[in-house]
This record gives C-alpha cells, sequence and structure tokens, in this order.
C-alpha cells in the first residue's frame, strides 16, 4: 500500500498520519530479572515510550556515562545485587541531576524503598503490576518531571 506525500491519504481511502508531536520520552529500565525486564519493556514500548535497557546497576551507570541521550525517567528494581535502587538513583543524579525515579518493588515494606521514596521526585510501583498500572505510574512520575517537581494539581473548574 502506497501513500501520498502530498494529502497524506492512503490510496485504499484511510486517512495517514505524520508524527507532529515531539519523540516518546525516554525511560531507563534497570531491573536484573530478564523475564521482568523483557516485559515490562515491552509493556513501555505498548505504551509509546523509547526504553534503554540495563540489567543491573553497573550496566546502567556506563550507559548513562557514555551516551548524551536524554532520559526522562528512570525505572529501577530497588532491591538489585551490588546497589539498591537508591543508590543508583543517587550515583546517576550525580551525571543527570534532575533525574525523575519510577521505583519497582516485590517488597511492599522495604525500609530501603521508604527512605527512597521520601524525596520528592521519586515514586515507586509494587509488583507484579498490570501494563495499565504501570503506564499510569510511569505517566504520573514524567507528569511529575515536566511540572518541575510538583505534583500536577487536577483542573479546578470556576465556581459561580
Amino acid at each position: 500500500m502506497s501513500e501520498s506525500t502530498e494529502s497524506g491519504k492512503r490510496q485504499n481511502g484511510t486517512q495517514g498520519y505524520r508524527r507532529t508531536q515531539p519523540l516518546p520520552a525516554t525511560i531507563l529500565l534497570v531491573e536484573d530479572e530478564p523475564a521482568v525486564r523483557l516485559v515490562t519493556r515491552q509493556a513501555l514500548e505498548l505504551g509509546g515510550y523509547r526504553v534503554l535497557e540495563a540489567n543491573g546497576p553497573a550496566a546502567a551507570l556506563r550507559l548513562v556515562s557514555e551516551s548524551s541521550t536524554p532520559i526522562d525517567l528512570l525505572l529501577t528494581d530497588m532491591i538489585m545485587p551490588g546497589m539498591n535502587g537508591a543508590e543508583l538513583t543517587r550515583a546517576l543524579r550525580e551525571i543527570r541531576p534532575g533525574l525523575v525515579t519510577l521505583f519497582m518493588s516485590g517488597y511492599a515494606e522495604s525500609e530501603a524503598l521508604r527512605l527512597a521514596t521520601l524525596e520528592t521526585r521519586q515514586k515507586h510501583i509494587q509488583k507484579p503490576f498490570t501494563v495499565h498500572h504501570l503506564l499510569a505510574r510511569v505517566a504520573d512520575a514524567l507528569a511529575l518531571r515536566w511540572n518541575d517537581g510538583q505534583d500536577p494539581q487536577a483542573p479546578r473548574c470556576p465556581c459561580p
């Protein structure tokens, strides 16, 4: 099926659209469990996000140090060998100040998670999660980034 470059209409009569908005947000996914990393990446890509993957903290630090690619969000497991998610976030913020983090954890009452999420630019999601819940939490975290760290407020309707 060919597409007309002038009108944007396809020969079969359906409307073709060109991308008019900026490229999708880029998420650095750090997860040491391959199966969880694969499913999470696929869910994020389903949501339209660009995903950079790291299989642990050392790989994430290397990737961020060696690349100038903008990263809109760090999505990291909380408990990993060698360095936990909070320590990784602190290390990455030395390279990329203001980095917003969304922690993933299978441990609801993790002390490390509680301490890490005390900072205002960090959120968390409990494993296991659904695709819908993941994409909603990512959208919330990105809104936090794009609102300069201020939790977005719901629009208020004028009252008479």
